[in-house]
Parts: structure tokens; sequence; C-alpha cells
């Protein structure tokens, strides 16, 4: 007896593009505000943090 291997139904109202399309609206639709109102965002600080000698 041959086993066929186990297929789910494919959903054809589901897919991925739509909230990857969403999200990279909003991605440059808040860039688009920042390089707008020229707001600059520094770097975060770097350091060096060493042991204390207790």
């Amino acid at each position: 007896m041959r086993k066929d291997r186990f297929e789910q139904p494919s959903d054809p109202d589901f897919g991925v593009g739509f909230p990857v399309a969403v999200i990279a609206f909003f991605m440059l639709t808040i860039t688009a505000y920042l390089v707008a109102l020229d707001i600059q965002i520094p770097p975060p600080q770097t350091g060096v943090y060493l042991a204390s000698d207790r």
C-alpha cells in the first residue's frame, strides 16, 4: 500500500505580501516624516565599562 504525503489545503486568502507591504509603507512614512522635519537622531553612546576594584 502506498502512502501519500499529507498535504494541507492552501488558503488562497492568506499571503505574506500584504503584511510586508503594510510594514514597508509605515517604515517609509516614518522615514519621510523624519526627513521632512530634519530630525537628527544621534548615534548611541559607546562606552567601555570596566569592572571596578572593590
